[in-house]
């Protein structure tokens, strides 16, 4: 039986009607898997936001202005309804009056050295005993890789490695991805991850960050730091701001992200002074 766009199949088989819900702001990539599938179940509920899967790209759904690289924004009030609801709950998602926001970053240029611990907003997971044994001659081999434009292994090394819904590892390669996609370097090995990056390798929603960031697609914040790094007047303290925005994102996920960033800054550089 073919579904009706408003419904969906629970696990025990039976239809649901799905419920509808407005969308006011969305980003690129959670508008196209919007377009392509607008109903889909909620798979999980968060402190203030929830995930909804359409087809299978997980979109994080909240009720402030869009940030991360696949999410939307809806009202508030309704945002606190929406997480009261079982997981497995379908949502309609309408999107026909949302603004759609471009998260694409363009190469433009080689960015500046930074210091990625001035925010003081928290420590790597590369920086803790777990990460220091087990995570930081991956962390540098991957950096290496990239930087000499070589096959992907030491990349895919370094998936999946760590903590949290999205593995420090991961973060660390989208630090390395944005820093590469901004200086217009290593094509051939992120194409070549791009390739290999299977299901199973992270979380479904880790996965889709980094098929997102292979394919130039990254959050606001990290977008935001690069602009201040390749702007060459820029001033200590927008450098900073700009990287405490990064920093905060989820638990460790912005510290490991910059971690990755200066480790692939550092191989291409030689290590040059900090601003």
């Amino acid at each position: 039986m073919i579904l009706a766009s408003s419904d969906c199949r629970s696990s025990a088989g039976t239809v649901t009607a799905a419920r509808r819900v407005e969308v006011l702001e969305m980003a690129g990539p959670a508008a196209r898997a919007a377009a392509a599938e607008p109903v889909g179940p909620i798979t999980a509920v968060y402190r203030s936001t929830l995930t909804v899967r359409c087809g299978t790209t997980p979109v994080n759904v909240g009720g402030t202005p869009v940030q991360a690289v696949c999410s939307m924004r809806v009202r508030p009030a309704e945002l606190a309804g929406l997480r009261a609801l079982p997981v497995g709950t379908p949502l309609h998602l309408d999107i026909r009056r949302a603004l759609s926001q471009p998260m694409r970053l363009e190469a433009r240029g080689m960015p500046a050295a930074f210091e990625p611990t001035i925010c003081g907003t928290g420590a790597s997971w590369f920086d803790s005993p777990p990460g220091r044994r087990f995570g930081r001659a991956r962390l540098t081999a991957a950096a290496q890789a990239l930087a000499a434009d070589r096959e992907p292994d030491a990349l895919l090394a370094l998936c999946g490695l760590g903590i949290g819904l999205t593995p420090s590892g991961d973060d660390a390669l989208i630090g390395m991805f944005a820093l590469a996609q901004c200086a217009g370097i290593a094509r051939s090995c992120q194409a070549g991850c791009a390739r290999r990056l299977t299901d199973g390798l992270s979380t479904d929603v880790s996965l889709c960050h980094l098929r997102l960031a292979l394919g130039g697609e990254f959050s606001r914040p990290v977008t935001g730091l690069l602009d201040v790094l390749v702007a060459r007047d820029s001033s200590r303290r927008e450098i900073r701001y700009a990287t405490e925005a990064v920093a905060r994102i989820g638990h460790s996920s912005g510290a490991d992200l910059l971690a990755g960033m200066a480790a692939l800054h550092t191989e291409l550089t030689g290590g040059e002074e900090r601003r």
